[in-house]
């Protein structure tokens, strides 16, 4: 008992200091103070992404994070990124499942710069038409590239097979047969639908007074509209299965796929990301067994799929019987209090450089506003510290084979 106490004081360093302010029109700000560093970062969340697309609209929410680059009312195109470089900062934007993100990193001094243009850069769209019709093109020439990535296209087939008929089967990134039929109309209806101020986190972190910040926040967004709050999404239902094909690369592969919590359930988030060094970390049990594997838990909020994908010998079958072998015996026999042990602290080491990190603390940071609260990432560290060995192994019987989804790829 002396033990664990002493190794959870090991692990918890004293909660951050964060600040926070909800704006009339629902914005919520957050920022904190990072002593001693030369970077700042200044993000910009909405619930918005590819869960709110059908079939016929996949690609919208990817196609209007590109055109909020291409100007508004009060930002021309590409003054944005122009504004950005001129302080020595870069801007950059990301779309997934149930959130979009616009990011400006710089150095410290440009912390003001770079709130403004992240800012700015949510202001409604001015749609130009023929620049829609040049990011169309701009969009699937990305699509093509993301999917010349084997971990990225196996999590796409995973997701989509194991969650069938559901908008999270969606791929974030879009398909070119649905790109091409978007409106200008359509992009600026989920616009006003999703970029109101009750769907929006602010979050901007560097070595700065923070109260400054949330009072530059206030004057730069305070005048967007209200709009309707999104309510979370009920996760659906989990399909396990198994499909097997031939490889579009030279390797061989086997992919799993299991249900898990989001964010939304701190707690139970936190046993996962614990059982995801046991099982894939460098020191975890894929290694010990001569297999390269990469394991996945994005952000999202009622629920997630952990997704694991094992590499390392030439022959599918031998792979995937490898695979099985280790998965298998992690749900059966569970995880032992030293593995458990090492990956807490491992895990938490991981968020130790986050949290001095300026761009993964404003990303935590504006995640956590969202789908949690900001009490919960302030305790994160000693929430590693205090998931005992029975959460971990709950979480590990979970995860049979036969209640995954497997892909598994052949090599020609």
């Amino acid at each position: 008992m002396l033990a664990s106490l002493l190794i959870a004081a090991s692990l918890s360093p004293p909660p951050p200091v964060i600040l926070s302010r909800t704006l009339d029109n629902g914005v919520r700000v957050v920022a904190e103070r990072l002593p001693g560093s030369t970077r700042f970062s200044a993000q910009v969340l909405v619930r918005a992404g590819s869960v709110y697309e059908t079939p016929e609209t996949n690609g919208l929410n990817h196609l209007l994070e590109h055109m909020l680059f291409r100007g508004s009312s009060g930002l021309a195109s590409g003054e944005a990124d122009r504004r950005a470089e001129a302080a020595g900062a870069t801007l950059n934007a990301t779309t997934y499942r149930e959130v979009v993100r616009f990011v400006c990193d710089g150095p410290n001094e440009a912390w003001k710069t770079g709130l403004d243009v992240v800012s700015l850069l949510v202001a409604e769209p001015a749609l130009k038409p023929e620049h829609v019709r040049v990011e169309k093109g701009v969009v699937e020439e990305e699509i093509a590239y993301l999917r010349s990535d084997p971990a990225r296209l196996l999590n796409r087939s995973l997701w989509s097979r194991a969650l069938t008929g559901d908008p999270l089967a969606l791929p974030t990134e879009g398909e070119p047969s649905a790109l091409h039929g978007l409106s200008s109309q359509a992009l600026l209806d989920l616009y006003r639908r999703h970029y109101g101020g009750e769907n929006m986190v602010v979050a901007v972190v560097g070595d700065f007074d923070p109260s400054a910040a949330l009072e530059l926040a206030a004057e730069r967004l305070g005048s967007l509209p209200r709009g309707e709050a999104g309510s979370p999404r009920r996760f659906p239902k989990f399909r396990p299965g198994r499909r097997a094909e031939d490889s579009p690369f030279r390797e061989s592969y086997a992919a799993f796929a299991f249900p898990a919590p989001g964010l939304g359930r701190p707690a139970d988030y936190a046993a996962w990301e614990v059982l995801a060094q046991v099982l894939a970390g460098q020191y975890g049990r894929a290694s010990a067994a001569g297999l390269e594997a990469d394991s996945f838990y994005g952000p999202t909020e009622a629920g997630s799929l952990f997704t694991v994908i094992f590499s390392g010998t030439p022959e599918a079958e031998g792979l995937e019987a490898a695979s099985l072998r280790l998965l298998r015996s992690l749900a059966e026999a569970g995880v032992t209090s030293q593995e458990a042990e090492d990956a807490k602290r491992r895990v938490a080491a991981l968020y130790g450089a986050r949290r001095r990190d300026a761009s993964h603390r404003a990303f935590l940071l504006s995640l956590y506003t969202l789908f949690a609260t900001t009490d919960d990432l302030k305790s994160i560290e000693a929430r590693i510290a205090g998931v005992t060995l029975e959460e971990v192994n709950v979480a590990a019987r979970t995860m049979s084979p036969e209640n995954a989804m497997v892909v598994v790829w052949r090599a020609r």
